[in-house]
């Protein structure tokens, strides 16, 4: 059985501290795996990054933005500059004294999505970079139609740690999270160590499924029961997240597209 303890910290920026704090070994030998050294890894998480949101926005521009027509609500809101004036804002001598046509999210609440950023140790950081600029381009685009809120989290090595992200989308700290590969190996894969549980939860994840479980099932149940995720969170597990590293743009957005669709317009659950 894995050991039951896991860290849910406020922020990237937070979870940088809350590693420090840990005392873990350094092993900058394995920076080029990682794709750079811890301190590299920390400074992203303190700091964000925006190296790769250029690539994100491109494949952003060729995604069906219009994924639901009941998504997002036109509506007249106050605004510095607008079509009609607000007479008593302007009155009042307030700077929002015009009303502009806002397109509004979705009213039904913040969405939490659940997204494992663990991957196979034979993928490359190139890969990685890939997947990450492909998660960021989905979240983004989901922004747009709903209230999001994201939780990173790793499921390798007996990982034991999520980050619940900034609502609303903070692009930076995403980019961060999602396109910089020491964040995810140098960080999250060695959160576990000061605990003991490294290996254990991806060996007990497996055990489970050779029994005839299913792995997505276990891993939900295991967030529910020990990281607090709500029953009605979307969950973006490693087979919803592969590397992408072989698949061309326009099959990217094809898959996009689709998940878009699903998750736009649903209310939670297995995804």
């Amino acid at each position: 059985m894995t050991d039951t303890k896991f860290h849910v910290y406020e922020g990237l920026a937070t979870f940088a501290d809350g590693y420090e704090s840990r005392n873990i070994k350094v092993r900058d030998e394995e920076a080029s795996w990682c794709g750079g050294t811890v301190a590299d890894a920390l400074a992203f998480a303190r700091h964000g990054d925006m190296s790769h949101v250029a690539e994100a926005e491109r494949l952003l521009e060729k995604l069906d933005t219009e994924i639901d027509s009941n998504s997002v609500k036109p509506m007249w809101t106050p605004s510095v500059v607008g079509n009609f004036p607000l007479v008593p804002a302007y009155l009042a001598g307030t700077p929002e004294a015009m009303l502009a046509r806002t397109d509004v999210p979705d009213a039904r609440g913040e969405i939490e999505i659940w997204a494992n950023t663990t991957v196979s140790g034979s993928c490359s950081t190139a890969g990685m970079v890939r997947r990450g600029v492909v998660t960021l381009a989905f979240a983004m685009a989901l922004s747009r139609v709903r209230n999001v809120r994201i939780v990173v989290y790793s499921t390798l090595d007996g990982s034991n740690v999520a980050v619940r992200l900034a609502c609303p989308l903070d692009i930076s700290e995403s980019c961060a999270v999602f396109c910089q590969p020491s964040v995810t190996r140098q960080l999250f894969y060695r959160h576990a160590e000061p605990d003991g549980s490294r290996g254990k939860w991806a060996s007990w994840a497996e055990v489970m499924n050779r029994r005839g479980g299913n792995g997505a099932a276990v891993e939900r149940k295991a967030l529910m029961d020990y990281a607090g995720m709500p029953a009605d969170a979307v969950r973006l597990g490693t087979e919803k997240l592969g590397s992408y590293a072989s698949v061309s743009d326009d099959e990217l957005v094809e898959i996009l597209n689709r998940k878009l669709r699903e998750v736009a317009g649903k209310e939670g659950g297995e995804n």
